[in-house]
């Protein structure tokens, strides 16, 4: 469903129709809401955010985690050449992307992070097979 919404937004984009489409299902929280990270330092809460491309990249999304006082930021990407690859095997799975940005923000917490800085992710055609799953 979500996909269906992101090329009907490319659709619109290339008539000259700037738009976000938004997919709510049920096993999401309500807009604005917040979700728990269970990782080695002990738990998180966070928000994410899709963001459109800068550059040769594709599905970038900011993460915004909690624990405390302190902030952390990560912006996660695949690059343009890895988000073709998976669609040419119709392996863009949305909630599979969000799994593997969410597995490498919790192996960044468990090194030495600090919460001053947005740590920024490129994820490259060598990845191909955390997203394929082949």
């Amino acid at each position: 469903m979500r996909q269906f919404a992101y090329d009907l937004e490319s659709e619109l984009a290339n008539l000259g129709i700037a738009c976000t489409i938004i997919v709510k299902t049920d096993r999401e929280l309500p807009f604005g809401g917040r979700y728990e990270l269970q990782t080695e330092r002990g738990p998180f809460t966070y928000r994410y955010y899709r963001i459109d491309p800068v550059k040769d990249e594709d599905l970038v999304y900011i993460f915004v985690l909690y624990k405390g006082a302190s902030t952390y930021r990560f912006r996660l990407s695949l690059t343009g050449t890895l988000a073709s690859m998976l669609r040419a095997r119709n392996k863009i799975d949305e909630d599979r992307i969000l799994e593997v940005y969410l597995d490498r923000i919790k192996a960044l917490l468990a090194s030495e992070v600090t919460p001053e800085k947005v740590y920024d992710v490129m994820f490259s055609s060598k990845d191909l097979r955390l997203f394929a799953g082949d």
